[in-house]
């Protein structure tokens, strides 16, 4: 069947009449919204970001160099020579967003422990970005490397952004309470959508485009929906990343940090923000390793960047000292026993001094097999000397069996808070 002539000519003619709307429309939007942008300026994390960093140096808007050995783990000018190693895992707290390199809790930890006879490198794995998902795999690909000689583990978590994180990979979902990975991952349509959009050169700069996104997306709305599943989905993230390192007999340490927003307030809400910070600080204390929150420590206001929920170089210096307080536990062969029951996340000892996961003597009650290869090969376990640990009363907490080890790491700030010693 022949078109008619006239009929082609009407559709090409709607066609350019349409091209030229939407570029007279996308000018005027240009002249009246000169700054307008998506509201979701970030692509979905994936786990090469550790590796595509390594070796690599960069300056950010504030000045801060970050700059990353050939392992891709953000380097601070750790002693050589260190017979200890502690893998830290996290995002962008850990790797210590707006500080330089030697004022990261990691780092800080690190120097706290030198000074107390413990000679430690400190690697610092923190990818800005990285939710619990991302995190646990790494845990996983790391600790297979036995020339790491990995010691103990610092795994830290930010549940204000970890469980919009593990939607967002969907590299993990339950099945029947069971974690079953994905891969390919399962990556909801949104966020598949949203990546489109920030990869596409003319779609990133074109207004229209920006205003019709946004709308669809309502805004700042590619946070999943929280609900029970996302909630018991992170509890089995966590879980799984104990069992990793238990099975292969190395100390992990849970830190859960708080945003400079988070520090008051209370849940509103089922599933906002306060109500998912406090679900996970209720889940890591039923895990039984030592853990740490952030809000229990005493950080104020001056302890974040301004206008920033990160740790500043005091909040850093706070965290570090208290993290190094539960790593010498974990280090000192004498004291590497942990209670499946420790309260108020310390390190208290069990009474067969048996590390969880591992057996009462040997290479898991001495520091794992990084510090059991380290004694076939004549090295002594490193002296340490007394230290005190200053914190709140706990009437449950059960004293460590050697009085001459006491742990200090700064102070409580709160009003009301009492000074023990433990």
């Amino acid at each position: 069947m022949k078109v008619p002539g006239d009929a082609v000519g009407n559709v090409a003619l709607m066609f350019f009449a349409i091209i030229a709307a939407l570029v007279t429309i996308e000018a005027f939007l240009h002249l009246a919204l000169p700054s307008l942008g998506y509201h979701f300026p970030w692509p979905r994390v994936t786990d090469d970001q550790f590796d595509r960093r390594a070796g690599r140096a960069y300056d950010n808007a504030h000045g801060v160099r970050y700059s990353f050995d050939d392992g891709g783990f953000r380097t601070s000018g750790a002693a050589a020579g260190a017979v200890r190693t502690v893998l830290f895992l996290g995002d962008s707290f850990t790797q210590g967003f707006g500080v330089d390199a030697s004022d990261t809790f990691p780092a800080v930890a690190c120097a706290r422990l030198a000074t107390l006879g413990i000679s430690a490198r400190c690697l610092n794995a923190g990818t800005e970005g990285f939710g619990t998902a991302h995190e646990l795999r790494l845990l996983r690909r790391l600790l297979q490397r036995d020339e790491l000689a990995i010691d103990a583990v610092v795994f830290q978590v930010l549940p204000n952004n970890d469980l919009r994180d593990n939607w967002e990979d969907g590299g993990f979902r339950l099945e029947e309470g069971n974690l079953a990975a994905r891969d390919p991952p399962d990556i909801p349509s949104r966020v598949w959508w949203r990546d489109v959009l920030l990869g596409n050169f003319l779609a990133r700069r074109s207004r229209l485009v920006a205003l019709i996104a946004n709308a669809s997306f309502d805004g700042g709305g590619m946070d999943p929906h929280y609900d029970a599943a996302a909630f018991a989905l992170e509890r089995r993230l966590l879980e799984e990343a104990v069992s990793t390192a238990r099975a292969r007999n190395v100390p992990i340490v849970i830190v859960v940090v708080a945003t400079a927003w988070e520090l008051e307030g209370k849940a509103s809400q089922p599933y906002d923000e306060h109500a998912r910070l406090d679900f996970v600080a209720s889940t890591v204390p039923e895990l039984h390793v030592p853990w740490i929150d952030s809000r229990e420590l005493g950080l104020a206001a001056a302890d974040y960047i301004p206008d920033d929920g990160h740790f500043s170089v005091s909040g850093n210096t706070v965290m570090g000292d208290t993290v190094a307080a539960r790593l010498v536990a974990v280090l000192r062969d004498e004291h590497a026993g942990w209670s499946e029951r420790g309260a108020a996340g310390r390190i208290l000892p069990s009474p067969n001094g048996k590390v969880p996961g591992g057996s009462p003597d040997g290479d898991a009650a001495r520091g794992g097999p990084a510090a059991s290869r380290r004694r076939r090969r004549g090295a002594a376990p490193p002296a340490c000397a007394p230290l005190e640990l200053r914190a709140r009363h706990d009437p449950d907490a059960v004293p460590l069996e050697n009085p001459g080890v006491s742990l200090v790491v700064g102070e409580d700030r709160r009003a009301g808070a009492e000074d023990v010693l433990v």
